[in-house]
């Protein structure tokens, strides 16, 4: 019997273990992605601002090695931004996956709570059942100790 309840109780607290190392790895997640998603905000917002900068100039009269250098800096901008979406939907689909694990996980621990509380009220009924049966039995040595009618 104490096999099963240490049993129980070990297979709970792996399980624990197990919902506080996915609960830090999706945060760590959840922070990577909130990352780069200010960092695309960011991107865009120098992106739209020398596209602004850009048709500016276009208006003024820009020379060509300005608007080589704006061309690439703005192209580079737009890579950037479309690696950044690419990270931001990788990030997004770990983070699912990893929610949909955690939540196995905490299925799994109100499991084995639930087996090793059963588990443990059925060790008291036991135990408060041989309390009784040997009160009983002392009980029925006493009356036969004390010389009743049926002793022979």
């Amino acid at each position: 019997m104490r096999c099963k309840k240490n049993l129980f109780s070990m297979l709970e607290n792996i399980e624990k273990k197990n919902i506080e190392k996915y609960t830090i790895n999706i945060k760590n997640l959840y922070l990577q992605k909130e990352k780069y998603v200010k960092q695309l905000i960011l991107l865009t917002d120098y992106k739209n601002e020398y596209l602004k900068k850009l048709k500016s100039k276009i208006e003024l009269g820009i020379c060509l090695y300005q608007l080589r250098n704006y061309n690439n800096f703005i192209f580079m901008l737009y890579f950037l931004i479309k690696d950044n979406e690419k990270k931001i939907k990788k990030y997004q689909s770990i983070f699912e996956e990893s929610l949909k694990k955690w939540s196995k996980k905490q299925i799994k621990l109100k499991t084995w709570n639930y087996l090793h509380t059963k588990h443990s009220k059925k060790v008291i009924k036991k135990k408060l059942l041989l309390e009784q049966i040997l009160a009983d039995e002392f009980s029925q040595l006493k009356t036969f100790e004390k010389g009743s009618c049926y002793n022979v």
